[in-house]
Formats: C-alpha cells, sequence, structure tokens
C-alpha cells in the first residue's frame, strides 16, 4: 500500500466525486488523529544529544531545551555528565514548577532535578552550572505522506487504521441522504467509526502485548 493507492481506495469507499479533491486532507487528518489517539512503539524515539550529526547538548547557563519538531510526548529525560546519567523523573505543570519551589534568584544554578513542559520547550528548575550531554526518549510525529514520500509506517504496517481514520476525517463532509421520514447522516459513517475503534483496540492489544513478549510470566498473590 502506498499515497496513491490509498488515496483510490479512500475515494472509492466515499463514492463522492465532489470531495475527491480534498481526499489528501482526509489522510493528513486521520494520521494526526491515529497519533493523537495512540502511543505505539513505532512512534518511540530515543538518543543521546553527542551522538546526532550535528552534535546537540545542553548549554551552560540556559534552563530550557527547544523540543523537536517531530515531539508528541516525554517518555524519559536524562542529563549526562562524564559517565554519569542523572535521569529527571520529577516532572510538575507548568504552575506547579514555580509555585512549589521559592525561588529567591531567577538565576540559580546547579544540575536541575525537576523539569516541565513550557510552550515548545522542556524547562528546568535550574539554570545549568556547565555544558550536559542528554537523553531523550519520546514519542513522534511520523513521517506524513506525500507524492514524493509515498509510504510511511501506517501504509507499511496499518494501512487499514489509516483508510478508516481518513474516511472518519471525511464523514463531516459527506451529504443527508433523504429518506421517506427525512434527512438521515450516510449510515456507512457509523460503520467506519466502528471499524475505525476495533483496529485501535487491535493495535493497543498487539502493542502492549509485543512489549512483555519473551518474559517469563509470573503469578502475584496480594493479601
Amino acid at each position: 500500500m502506498n499515497y496513491r493507492d490509498l488515496k483510490e481506495l479512500v475515494a472509492q469507499s466515499l463514492q463522492n466525486d465532489k470531495v475527491k479533491a480534498l481526499i489528501p486532507s482526509f489522510i493528513e487528518q486521520g494520521q494526526k488523529l491515529l497519533e493523537r489517539k495512540l502511543r505505539l512503539r513505532s512512534m518511540e524515539t530515543f538518543y543521546i544529544g553527542s551522538a546526532q550529526n550535528p552534535v546537540v547538548t545542553l548549554a551552560a547557563n540556559v534552563n530550557v531545551l527547544a523540543l523537536p519538531s517531530d515531539y508528541l510526548e516525554l517518555i524519559h529525560f536524562s542529563l549526562i555528565s562524564g559517565t554519569n546519567r542523572y535521569p529527571l523523573f520529577d516532572r510538575f505543570s507548568a504552575r506547579c514548577s514555580i509555585d512549589s519551589i521559592p525561588f529567591t534568584d531567577t538565576t540559580n544554578k546547579g544540575l536541575p532535578t525537576r523539569i516541565t513542559r513550557r510552550g515548545d520547550n522542556l524547562a528546568f528548575n535550574y539554570y545549568t552550572d556547565k555544558v550536559y550531554d542528554y537523553e531523550i526518549g519520546y514519542f513522534k510525529k511520523l513521517t506524513a505522506l506525500t507524492n514524493e514520500a509515498d509510504t510511511n509506517w501506517w501504509t507499511t504496517d496499518a494501512f487499514d487504521a489509516l483508510l478508516y481514520a481518513s474516511l472518519y476525517c471525511a464523514s463531516s463532509v459527506l451529504p443527508l441522504i433523504e429518506t421517506s421520514r427525512g434527512f438521515m447522516a450516510d449510515p456507512r459513517i457509523t460503520a467506519w467509526a466502528h471499524s475505525l475503534d476495533n483496529i485501535l483496540t487491535d493495535l493497543i492489544h498487539v502493542d502492549n502485548k509485543e512489549r512483555l513478549s519473551g518474559s517469563p510470566k509470573r503469578t502475584r498473590y496480594s493479601d
């Protein structure tokens, strides 16, 4: 399945030439819908700043780090100094990160111990006292489909999810159907939504199962 195949399949399913020009938008919206709802292993990415090309580090005397453009949700973040790793497990809301610490000097320096999200940045409770390497893991947006980049993870591994998500996004522009009792929504919309829900459930189930596959089953007892 590639982008062209998907557009043709969406067009065949819609059977409405008036909205055919909007199909690329429906597919784009469908992928965004899936990536808002799901957090799958295929969306995970991990890297160390010093291993990138070009190298990226957290400079001295700063308390923010710009998030990657494909960022969706944080998995973990650690600062690295030499051979030591310092995970920042304490994460707070932007307001709580300020209210919970009685700052007397906004230029306090040290090893950051808390992290929060402010706009398109990760923010720390201290200005860095030196240059740090860092390790970050996060859920990312997957590559969007274009005529030039005509395949991505969705078309290769979960094309049915992208198909029904695209049809679901197209449902708002479909005309009402006239019946003897008046007008009603296209009944295919309900079928598409039901199919999408089932596919999402399956994707989540398979993803969760793989996260623990290969490990021995353990029985836990509780009082």
